[in-house]
């Protein structure tokens, strides 16, 4: 379990760390200089748009400057996205819906507000439970589980001993 844990932290630290700051957070002048020329192009961009963009600074910038509802909407559409992928099986792309489901109903971790001990317990045991059972019951190698919680990017389809 505290694998698990760690590895949440790990991973989807860089997206929640977006979620909770508008500074410069990721030391690329560059791409915050674009950012900067683009805010009204960002206030509108969705996952689509935001997969389109040349480097992985620029999305980081880009993620950055997201309104907490862009992020949730975000994370709602790739999850949305990977639920209708014909290489899963049904029960997979439902526990891809539990997901959808907890980030629904916790829209407040993506305010940009650092999150309360309790909140960060909760998201802890959620995403640990969610993932033993990826891995337990559909075989999901943790680049898997990374690439669909953890990683704005597409979805990587790996299975363990594959």
């Amino acid at each position: 379990m505290q694998k698990c844990v760690l590895m949440f932290f790990l991973l989807l630290a860089p997206y929640m760390v977006y979620a909770q700051t508008d500074s410069v957070c990721c030391g690329d002048s560059v791409s915050e200089a674009w950012a900067e020329a683009n805010k009204d192009r960002i206030e509108k961009m969705t996952r689509s748009e935001w997969l389109k963009l040349p480097t992985d600074g620029i999305r980081r910038a880009a993620y950055t400057r997201f309104t907490p509802e862009q992020r949730v909407q975000f994370w709602k559409d790739k999850l949305t996205d990977i639920a209708a992928d014909d290489k899963l099986s049904e029960k997979e792309k439902s526990h891809v819906m539990k997901l959808y489901d907890f980030i629904d109903s916790h829209q407040g971790l993506f305010t940009g507000k650092q999150i309360t001990p309790e909140q960060e317990t909760e998201v802890n045991a959620f995403m640990a439970g969610w993932m033993q059972r990826a891995e337990r019951l559909f075989r999901w190698s943790r680049q898997m589980g990374y690439s669909i919680a953890a990683s704005g990017e597409e979805m990587v389809i790996k299975y363990e001993n594959d």
